[in-house]
């Protein structure tokens, strides 16, 4: 008899985590960890490209203690950390509700060379940002997704 485990929903997700986190702080502070709210591994044919820490834009990030070596407080070193030891770049993308502008911050040394190597804007439009994943990949991005894709009324973002 195969026994399958029941689908958790959203929010017995989100509590199960918010258990986990709350749970592994009693462990002591000798024994840290991030709680990440949408880490991704952008790849190509298994190859990692990049670390992306997703943000939505009302999100409560604080970026003032990043310098210009990519380092932020110790989670965001963490993953700087992780990697920079993969040789891949590290970013946080912020994203606006509609996903129309999506905003770059190089994390490491490797994602601050891409975005000078790319003469790239931070802020970007999203079909720019499908553009740069594609780039990240060493690939062109097709053309049959671009109408898909949000497009920003107004002016370009500078």
């Amino acid at each position: 008899m195969v026994v399958r485990a029941r689908r958790l929903n959203d929010e017995e997700v989100i509590k199960h985590q918010l258990a986990l986190s709350d749970r592994h702080r009693l462990w002591g502070t000798n024994c840290p960890m991030v709680d990440i709210d949408f880490l991704v591994t952008e790849y190509d044919h298994a190859k990692p490209k990049a670390l992306i820490e997703y943000k939505h834009e009302k999100a409560n990030v604080d970026f003032t203690n990043l310098n210009n070596l990519g380092m932020a407080p110790q989670s965001y070193e963490a993953l700087n950390k992780l990697a920079t030891q993969g040789n891949i770049p590290f970013f946080v993308v912020r994203y606006n509700d509609t996903f129309s502008i999506w905003n770059i911050t190089p994390m490491n040394k490797l994602a601050t060379i891409w975005c000078q190597y790319l003469k790239r804007n931070k802020t970007l439009l999203e079909n720019e940002y499908v553009d740069f994943l594609y780039i990240l990949r060493e690939r062109e991005s097709p053309n049959d997704i671009q109408p898909e894709l949000i497009v920003a009324q107004g002016d370009p973002p500078q």
